[in-house]
């Protein structure tokens, strides 16, 4: 093939040279088509389109190079060049337009796309690239509208219908998301983002099994799509019969792959490694935002010692909000990021010689694996957004406590070493939290069980159970949050095949933060779903005054409701198989008195705690660091 392509190079190089423009320029592009960033084609077919005074042809083919390298920046200028020669140039438009939205403002780039409708209004790739920048800006209408205009034109685009189930998905619309991603793949098999989406779909439902497939199905259309292969790993953790070491093997594929792709990129670290000055920490998260990751990690930024830690947050968060803005005074520098490149990502951590990068999103959505891969800082961690390891030989340490990671069962599933702190997370207090009223039982009557966790966590063993303890509590009720009309209807469902009558269930929408807390006020005992337990709505319940009673499994997954529990002395709410599940429930259920006293005191024991000391937390995380940090320097 390389003796073919030079032949190629010199056959076309001396039809240029010859004066024979036409079949040079045919000759050049032929060999373009299946390799888009050969110098020589490029540079020569360049000058040759300059000769004829084709200008915005030259920096169009010079885009699109630059483009294929990587160079997104350059690639960005020439098509910038094209337009100030050519304005009236769609396809242009929107090709500037797709690479500001990833590299750029986005704002910029809406304007280009509707440029190109302006000057072709049946541009399909401008509707869905629009569409895509409406999505994103969280305007599910317009995204709507957009896509519909595209199949309007052209019916059978796969990306269209794609993007559409993607919208439906998010509006757990479900039905029609798994129409439309089901539509996309018959016509066009390979179409990644629609197995994605398709799997997310079935996701929602509770479907861990018809969810693994897609995503493995998207890898076999596309082997070496990083997102895919991050998803199937997230997702294996919702199926109670995952296989747990063939789930750390697939890490360690997406580790093996994706790292030989790479090659030898390692960055030089020329850290000074004196450990007698302040230590340069870097946080890197898509998720400095409205988020459950902002709000556990956000006390730990404002405990932070700046005498001896010099924090930096590298944000891939494209549009902020007052989270965002009260996240980043807590830093000494703040780099928004969302615009680079997983390359030019490493580059900027490594020119800043930052000493440990503490990546906050591993395999989750906006993870930057293939930025960890480059390893830009000579320690690398992995903490609190994604609940397993990295598979990634370039990640050093992962945080965590002994009662979500016990050692030393745990160790053998990790490619890192496993830092465990005395408690794994510090919880932030909601300020808008209500007062913690009476227990419901004493005026309703009844108990009230509930589990406001996302419904994708209840499968079929969650649903039994959960119908044995409605049976074996006379009367009781249970509440759970739903989404969407689909989702109501498919929970019904499942509590009416197991004999479970519709008056027995309450089903609330979602509601704003504050109506959410509130809602645990008609709550007298919490649900934790198995295998993938609660942490949030953990932490958030047992602040309202609610016992959660959670099954403990092996999986760090499986495994954060009981961390919860057990550091604030309540190991009693455990269980470690259903029966016993079963068993707490029913006696708490039973014991009136005793569900009193919780609910008077939990709040208060939780303030007492070490998981709401924000000081105790960081000093033992730091401490950490730099013992890490140490041993870096000082081998041995």
């Amino acid at each position: 093939m390389a003796d073919s392509n030079s032949a190629g190079v010199q056959r076309a190089v001396q039809l240029h040279t010859a004066g024979r423009l036409e079949e040079a320029e045919h000759a050049y592009r032929s060999i373009l088509v299946s390799n888009p960033v050969e110098p020589t084609c490029v540079n020569n077919l360049a000058a040759l389109l300059q000769q004829k005074g084709d200008w915005a042809g030259a920096s169009r083919l010079l885009a699109q190079s630059f483009w294929f390298m990587g160079n997104h920046a350059q690639a960005i200028q020439y098509w910038k060049r094209v337009l100030e020669l050519s304005p009236n140039d769609a396809d242009t438009h929107v090709n500037l337009g797709a690479a500001l939205s990833l590299f750029g403002p986005e704002s910029e780039a809406a304007m280009h796309f509707q440029r190109a409708l302006q000057i072709h209004p049946k541009h399909v790739f401008a509707w869905i690239n629009l569409g895509w920048l409406m999505h994103r800006a969280g305007k599910p209408n317009e995204a709507v509208h957009c896509y519909k205009q595209a199949l309007g034109i052209d019916p059978n685009n796969s990306q269209a219908l794609s993007r559409l189930g993607s919208v439906f998905r998010e509006a757990q619309e479900i039905d029609a998301a798994i129409e439309a991603c089901t539509r996309a793949i018959q016509i066009e098999p390979k179409q990644v983002g629609a197995w994605i989406n398709l799997g997310y779909s079935y996701l929602d439902q509770g479907d861990a099994k018809k969810a693994i497939e897609c995503f493995r199905n998207g890898l076999t259309a596309q082997p070496n799509d990083a997102a895919a292969r991050s998803n199937l790993l997230f997702a294996q953790h919702y199926d109670p019969q995952v296989n747990r070491q063939r789930l750390f093997e697939d890490h360690l594929e997406f580790g093996r792959i994706h790292g030989a792709r790479l090659g030898d990129k390692k960055p030089a670290h020329l850290n000074d490694r004196n450990t007698d000055r302040p230590l340069k920490i870097a946080y890197l998260s898509p998720d400095f935002r409205r988020h459950p990751v902002a709000s556990f990690i956000e006390p730990v930024l404002r405990s932070h010692d700046r005498s001896r830690f010099i924090v930096s947050c590298y944000s891939d968060v494209r549009s902020g909000d007052e989270i965002t803005k009260r996240l980043r005074g807590y830093a000494a520098n703040w780099f928004d990021v969302a615009t680079l490149s997983n390359e030019e990502l490493a580059k900027k951590i490594n020119e800043n010689r930052e000493d440990i990068l503490i990546d906050l999103a591993g395999h989750t959505a906006g993870g930057r694996m293939l930025t960890l891969l480059q390893k830009p800082a000579p320690v690398q961690m992995t903490y609190l957004g994604y609940l397993n390891t990295t598979g990634l030989d370039t990640v050093d340490y992962r945080i965590t406590d002994p009662v979500a990671d016990p050692e030393p069962a745990a160790d053998a599933y990790y490619s890192e070493k496993l830092l465990r702190l005395p408690c794994f997370f510090c919880y932030q207090p909601p300020e808008e939290a209500p007062a913690v009223g009476s227990l419901p039982a004493l005026s309703a009557g009844h108990i009230t069980f509930g589990s406001l966790n996302q419904s994708g966590k209840f499968n079929s063993q969650v649903f039994d159970l959960w119908a044995r303890l409605l049976e074996r509590v006379p009367n009781s009720r249970l509440v759970l949050m739903n989404a969407s009309a689909h989702s109501a209807a498919r929970l019904l469902q499942q509590f009416s095949q197991r004999g479970v009558q519709a008056d027995r269930i309450s089903l609330t929408p979602k509601r704003t933060y504050r109506d959410y807390l509130e809602l645990y006020n008609s709550i007298d005992i919490a649900l934790d779903p198995f295998p993938f337990s609660g942490h949030t709505t953990t932490c958030d319940a047992l602040w309202m005054g609610c016992p959660v009673i959670t099954r403990a499994g092996e999986l760090y997954a499986s495994r954060t409701c009981a961390s919860v529990l057990t550091h604030l002395g309540l190991s009693e709410l455990i269980a470690n198989d259903p029966e016993q599940y079963l068993q707490i429930a029913i006696q708490h259920a039973n014991d009136i008195d005793r569900l009193t006293n919780l609910r008077a005191s939990l709040r208060q024991r939780m303030r007492e705690s070490v998981i709401t000391n924000a000081a105790v937390f960081t000093a033992n995380l730091e401490r950490e660091l730099c013992e890490v940090w140490r041993r870096t320097c000082i081998p041995g």
